[in-house]
């Protein structure tokens, strides 16, 4: 299905299962397929699919994207399913996302699992910030003779983008956060580390033997820590009496 946003851009969005909403963010210039692993998932949960925009089968644009637009696409996607608030699981760009919208939302946002994510440029291994500086600049030279290559541009351009961190903010958070790297990512160690210490009940998860793509090579792992999260969530919305 496709959702409307306010300035016209539809989002691609798909729904599967029923129960506790989970709600999937993508990494820079996939889709929302990049999870087909985790659709196993809907047997007990609601699974929300969603293209961030310029991405998947959303609607392209050659005008610069900013990840609080991408988050108000969000909040539009949440409000007009009706879904005050869920967990968020996001991959490298789509962990950036959630980490911008638990910021401008907080009341949508009741757990994230933040696989691969960098909210600097600098969390980037040095070979992997060479690499996304070399596909900026051949995607702004393309974008100069294509249209095409303008709008895949828009997207790719995120890359160097930093989230604006509100440390204040995010340590008032009651909400459980696991955050996800493999030791062979190309995020770095120290910065996965920052990341989870920003959270009152954050916690870092590191996968040995692995890499930037968890949700693939090692989706039963991956499984294990959305359910453990749901677990952690509902707890806290129904505590258990003694």
């Amino acid at each position: 299905m496709y959702i409307n946003m306010k300035d016209g851009c539809e989002i691609y969005v798909q729904i599967l299962g029923q129960g506790y909403p989970i709600l999937f963010l993508h990494g820079n210039s996939l889709s929302s397929r990049y999870f087909f692993r985790q659709k196993v998932l809907a047997e007990r949960y609601q699974l929300i699919f969603m293209d961030s925009r310029g991405q998947g089968k959303s609607s392209k644009v050659t005008k610069d994207i900013t990840f609080e637009q991408m988050s108000n696409d969000i909040h539009q996607v949440l409000e007009t399913l009706k879904i005050k608030s869920c967990l968020i699981v996001g991959h490298s760009d789509g962990a950036n996302l959630a980490l911008m919208h638990c910021q401008q939302f907080p009341e949508e946002v009741e757990g994230m699992l933040l696989n691969g994510g960098n909210y600097e440029f600098m969390g980037l291994r040095p070979f992997s910030r060479l690499t996304a500086k070399l596909e900026i600049f051949g995607f702004d030279l393309l974008g100069l003779l294509s249209k095409r290559f303008k709008k895949m541009s828009a997207v790719v351009q995120l890359q160097k983008v930093d989230i604006p961190i509100d440390k204040a903010l995010l340590k008032c958070l009651e909400i459980p956060v696991f955050v996800a790297v493999g030791q062979h990512d190309m995020i770095l160690y120290k910065h996965s580390q920052e990341m989870a210490r920003f959270f009152k009940h954050g916690r870092l998860i590191v996968v040995p033997h692995h890499g930037h793509f968890i949700a693939w090579t090692k989706p039963n792992l991956f499984h294990q820590l959305v359910d453990q999260l749901v677990i952690l969530i509902l707890e806290q919305k129904n505590p258990i009496e003694s």
